[in-house]
């Protein structure tokens, strides 16, 4: 609750731009971009992850948004992420614990297998190129890729907006009607 004082109880978006796998990583001028959208409907940015993402999350933050990164246990980033509408991640074990929370989530898949390891159910879009090239992992291994992880990079900030503010009404239908 401390660490998300400054949001003074408005909703928020968590973004995780960070991956275990470089090739896995999507970008901080887009993650910016959807961002800075989110912003200017109306809702708050946290972004979360390791110390080694404070730069990334930083740019991030940059549209109006709190910077969490490097400064949270995984156990406050579950907390952070618990309490927030929609979490906007890579294919990332941050994303497996937004899924365990039953946060709705929108998660980018290339290199990863998304037939195996994506959420599924109307709380998660998965946005997925499926090149002829990709998935590239195999047995848990990911190589480096010659073809500059077109995978990752063709998944636009248009479609992880609308696929955010698409999860988002929905949660706002169901909060509404709990209320009532």
């Amino acid at each position: 609750d401390c660490l998300l004082e400054p949001l003074k109880g408005n909703p928020h978006v968590v973004i995780f731009p960070g991956a275990s796998i470089s090739e896995r990583c999507w970008g901080a001028e887009r993650f910016c971009s959807v961002a800075k959208r989110l912003v200017e409907k109306g809702y708050k940015v946290v972004v979360v992850g390791g110390y080694e993402d404070r730069d990334e999350a930083e740019l991030i933050t940059g549209a109006g948004g709190l910077n969490l990164a490097g400064m949270t246990t995984l156990g406050e980033t579950a907390a952070v992420i618990s309490s927030s509408r929609l979490l906007i991640s890579g294919d990332s074990g941050v994303l497996h614990i937004a899924v365990g929370l039953d946060i709705p989530t929108v998660s980018l898949f290339g290199p990863g297998i998304a037939v195996k390891w994506a959420p599924r159910g109307e709380k998660h879009i998965v946005l997925n190129r499926q090149l002829d090239c990709s998935p590239c992992t195999r047995f848990g291994t990911t190589p480096p890729c010659p073809r500059g992880v077109r995978c990752m990079k063709e998944i636009t900030a248009v479609q992880v907006l609308d696929a955010a503010v698409r999860l988002l009404r929905i949660v706002h239908h169901e909060i509404g009607r709990a209320h009532v």
